[in-house]
């Protein structure tokens, strides 16, 4: 029994949330720092654009990791209804009602 993410959600979550962020920060930073050209961001981010083959590849890169935050986001959905219907241990109606359901067993000090 986890009381938090399992080891797939926890790898989801870093791919995801963590990986897919910074990809977001770092090609919408150099996308933003063309209409700036030589200035603060651009000697910051400006590396971004030649590696991922000019600007328009890094703005093709840019919203292909912001359509992976809106698969995530359904995925996680589906998941978690998934679940509420499969376990009867109140996992996530507990953010609701806060009454979480356990049985013998499910902790090591059991």
């Amino acid at each position: 029994m986890h009381l938090g993410h399992n080891s797939l959600g926890g790898v989801a979550y870093t791919f995801f949330v963590i990986f897919l962020g910074w990809c977001q920060v770092f090609t919408g930073m150099a996308l933003y720092s063309e209409s700036n050209p030589g200035g603060f961001l651009n000697q910051l981010f400006g590396w971004v654009l030649p590696l991922l083959g000019g600007s328009m590849q890094t703005r093709m890169w840019h919203h292909t990791f912001a359509w992976g935050f809106v698969v995530f986001a359904i995925l996680h959905v589906y998941i978690i209804l998934y679940d509420s219907t499969q376990y009867g241990n109140g996992l996530i109606t507990s953010i609701i009602s806060g009454y979480k359901f356990y049985q013998k067993g499910d902790f090591k000090e059991d």
